[in-house]
């Protein structure tokens, strides 16, 4: 299990739940949303419908926990789908969203086909003693390939990584096995399945495969070994930034784990973070949650971080899950499922336009409530109620403005697209 926490005066670990009201989180707050006697240490959100989300914890008390299905984003909760076990990994198979993967401590890994109405365990090859399964990764090329990763139970030697082929009927170990040997969290590079990174507990910190796990090498430079990386995230746009999420702070990347560098601007000094999302649509958006301060988040690809924690009910956030719709679910130590609405701007604007034409860019955004533009060529306009940057260029506009950059704005801060530059050209 996570070793954050080693008494049981905490539970054990506590994760993403969301709670049952049918009011929407307010704007650039958080709400709670429901499941408030639960740790949670989970929450997945289905790919294909985003109102389906699942969420797996244990009780305060630590003697139990289970899985819980809302079909309309928190709003309401099935009752228990696993009960008897703490569940504190999930997965959904990102290319048949009725199939979703459970990590527990009593089962080890379970499997649902039909969206969580009957479940089989699949133990075959891996450990279901005294084991916590702490993190599945499902490969996105080939779904039938699956990685999890577990830890021993008081220094029981269960622990490891594990590999399935066949959608998890078998299992077998394929690294750091034994006792005090802890993998808790995975990471698979979307744009190369091949690679994956995990994070280990203690003496560890993160190891890097190239090839689908048959071998392991450390990934540790800038990175102390005594860290423990309770996650770990990918930029999907660029699988060179990667992000750890430690209890020594967040360690950054731009080499594909060559070496890191710990983020500073805006983050106290070993701040204790346990997870960590990169946003998909805009991934200089980063959000980052701790055991004690709450959530960060920057918007400049980790280069400075702010707290946003207006409507939290509980500091130690164990997980973070964003949905298509760009809705943000927060799983609280004490305080259930939370749900917010933060800024989001994503869109690709045209690089170049003929004297004479119309150019015209509208970025994609959520939660804004107004929007600004730096370095604007002198032909365009610009809409701060929408971010539309049009314009006609004439003769006299033929050449490039660069390093333009529109952001949208409300009351907690300020997103950016990626700079970007126009050039006016002469009809052929």
């Amino acid at each position: 299990m996570k070793k954050w926490t080693k008494c049981k005066c905490r539970g054990v670990l506590l994760v993403l739940l969301l709670l049952c009201v049918s009011t929407i989180a307010n704007a650039g707050s958080w709400t709670s949303i429901g499941l408030g006697t639960l740790n949670v240490y989970s929450v997945v959100i289905d790919p294909s419908n985003n109102q389906t989300i699942y969420a797996g914890g244990s009780t305060f008390s630590g003697t139990g926990g289970g899985l819980f299905k809302s079909s309309n984003g928190g709003s309401t909760w099935s009752s228990n789908m696993l009960t008897g076990t703490y569940v504190k990994a999930l997965a959904i198979d990102p290319t048949s969203s009725q199939t979703i993967y459970a990590g527990t401590e009593t089962y080890g890994v379970m499997k649902s086909i039909n969206g969580g109405s009957s479940w089989t365990t699949l133990n075959s090859g891996s450990p279901t003693t005294n084991t916590f399964v702490e993190s599945i990764a499902i490969d996105p090329i080939n779904t039938k390939t699956i990685y999890c990763a577990c830890s021993g139970i008081s220094g029981e030697p269960n622990a490891g990584l594990f590999k399935s082929g066949d959608g998890g009927s078998s299992w077998a170990a394929i690294g750091f096995t034994g006792k005090s040997l802890d993998v808790i969290s995975l990471a698979i590079d979307p744009r190369n399945s091949q690679t994956v990174y995990i994070g280990r507990n203690g003496s560890g910190g993160v190891y890097k495969s190239i090839n689908g796990g048959g071998s392991w090498s450390s990934a540790n430079n800038g990175i102390p070994l005594v860290t423990i990386c309770y996650a770990i995230a990918i930029d999907p746009n660029n699988s060179q930034n990667i992000y750890a999420a430690t209890d020594h702070g967040i360690y950054i990347s731009t080499s594909a784990g060559s070496s890191w560098n710990i983020v500073s601007n805006g983050i106290p000094t070993n701040t204790h973070f346990v997870s960590i999302l990169v946003d998909p649509t805009n991934s200089k958006n980063i959000y980052a949650g701790s055991v004690s301060s709450g959530v960060f988040r920057s918007t400049n690809g980790g280069n400075s971080w702010t707290t946003i924690n207006n409507g939290l009910t509980g500091d130690i956030v164990e997980s973070i899950a964003m949905s298509t719709n760009h809705t943000i679910y927060l799983g609280n130590d004490g305080g259930g499922v939370s749900k917010g609405i933060y800024p989001s701007i994503s869109g690709t604007p045209a690089t170049g336009v003929t004297v004479g034409n119309v150019y015209n860019f509208t970025p994609t955004t959520t939660d804004a409530s107004s929007f600004s533009v730096s370095n604007m060529p002198p032909w365009a306009n610009f809409n701060t109620s929408t971010g539309a940057l049009t314009g006609t260029p004439a003769s006299t506009n033929v050449g490039t403005s660069n390093n333009i950059v529109i952001s949208a704005i409300d009351s907690t801060g300020t997103v950016s697209l990626a700079a970007f530059s126009i050039t006016v050209a002469l009809p052929m």
